[in-house]
């Protein structure tokens, strides 16, 4: 059997900038049944209402007919509810204890980004990609930590890098996370300028690197000004240039935070001279901007709305677990949602603990919470409450969700993804398992 090149249906979507549902508008089925096909999940058959099908959506992308859609068939699903054909697929999953680099193996939940694993965020996706078109506002991702910001922006690295060659016209990325980054990186400004100005001519002009970066920052000058004359002269005027700086929250507090992301201002502002309009910047951040924003309200996160990375919906959550050749029945399906609220990163624990142990959704689901699947993701969240002296605030947040919460803890608790605002002045704990866990916690102490 046959099935939909699903990867070269998404491409040809995304080229076209349309979401999920205009595409199944514009070629005539429902949005659930376009989704099937762009998520492989329908086998080609010699049904005519199906041919009829693939020959709309051939023609809504201009292919020269269905077979330009077609691929090979991936292996059968498999089933969440525990039963035998679940057990016996996922031992010949697991049966060689070193398989080969093609054998599709479980993604753990901690995994750098793959695409074959990866779920789609359609309007976000659509949002960031169009919004890099411009050279006057920067991308901001936001959202909580473990809610998929680092591996959307590796998509739309990916994306940008497969139009780029299409268009035939070099585009360096410079990608710096800051999360990752040494003390000593970030003991001044200058020390900082100088990291990012390595990496950029790292990725620029790789073979003379060193060499440039040693000429520059030997002039006289501010590091500020060496960095923005490196740029100019021996990156932006040679390719276009995409800057991504990841979890840029961790300039809080820093001496200098003010001074860089008025640096960061003040080349967006340029960007309607040459060369400096050859440069795009794309921000994640994990807490709320206005806690980096500058008193005098000129922010670098004043020049863009923040694209917002949340939960999954049910779709993405039932897209997931078919990436884990898993079938979600509709009361496990509603049990997830009533559990996790769309958590991306508790769900990827459970369908993966679901395959490696040979145990359904449902049983790991129904375990205690330290006893669970989640227990070492809950500790570690309790270590980090009880070393912020927040476990109170969160009892407090459980007892009353309108209770009065000053801005400082509900920046970190939002960044670790505790808490939602519903509501002006109305906070919850993000999903039922927090609140679950914590509650139990304060009643113990």
């Amino acid at each position: 059997m046959t099935r939909i090149r699903s990867d070269h249906l998404l491409r040809l979507r995304l080229d076209r900038g349309w979401t999920q549902e205009q595409a199944a508008e514009k070629i005539g089925v429902d949005a659930r049944t376009y989704r099937r096909y762009e998520r492989q999940e329908i086998g080609i058959t010699n049904r005519a209402g199906q041919f009829d099908i693939l020959r709309a959506i051939a023609a809504a992308f201009d292919l020269n007919g269905p077979e330009d859609l077609l691929a090979e068939a991936s292996s059968p699903a498999v089933s969440s509810t525990g039963d035998s054909a679940s057990r016996v697929s996922r031992s010949g999953l697991s049966a060689r204890m070193f398989p080969a680099l093609s054998d599709r193996v479980p993604q753990p939940p901690d995994a750098q980004y793959d695409l074959a694993w990866y779920v789609h965020r359609d309007q976000e996706e659509l949002e960031a990609l169009n919004k890099l078109r411009i050279a006057s506002a920067p991308v901001v991702l936001q959202g909580p930590y473990l809610q998929g910001k680092g591996h959307l922006t590796s998509f739309l690295l990916q994306e940008i890098g497969r139009r780029v060659l299409a268009e035939d016209a070099p585009v360096v990325v410079i990608r710096l996370n800051f999360g990752s980054l040494e003390r000593t990186h970030l003991q001044s400004l200058d020390t900082l300028l100088y990291c990012i100005a390595k990496r950029a001519i790292e990725q620029a002009v790789p073979h003379r690197a060193q060499s440039i970066l040693d000429e520059q920052w030997q002039r006289p000058g501010s590091a500020n000004a060496k960095l923005a004359r490196l740029l100019q002269r021996d990156v932006l005027s040679q390719c276009r240039t995409l800057l991504v700086l990841e979890k840029v929250e961790r300039l809080h507090g820093c001496s200098f935070q003010d001074d860089f992301f008025a640096l960061l201002r003040g080349w967006v502002e340029q960007t309607n001279q040459d060369p400096w309009n050859r440069l795009r910047i794309l921000v994640t951040v994990a807490t709320e901007p206005t806690l980096l924003d500058s008193l005098d309200h000129s922010s670098f996160f004043a020049l863009a709305n923040p694209v917002r990375v949340g939960g999954f919906n049910r779709p993405q959550t039932e897209q997931l677990a078919s990436l884990y050749d898993l079938v979600l029945p509709s009361s496990v399906a509603e049990h997830l949602d009533a559990t996790l609220r769309g958590h991306p990163y508790l769900l990827r624990v459970v369908f993966y603990e679901s395959v490696v142990r040979e145990e359904s959704v449902e049983s790991l689901l129904a375990k205690g919470h330290t006893a669970g699947v989640f227990g070492n993701h809950l500790k570690s969240l309790h270590r980090w409450a009880e070393e912020n002296h927040l476990l109170a605030v969160l009892n407090s947040i459980i007892s009353n969700p309108g209770v009065w919460l000053s801005f400082s803890d509900y920046c970190k608790l939002y960044s670790h993804g505790l808490i939602i605002e519903e509501e002006v002045g109305i906070h919850r704990i993000r999903c039922p398992l927090y609140e679950q866990y914590f509650k139990s916690l304060c009643r113990n102490r």
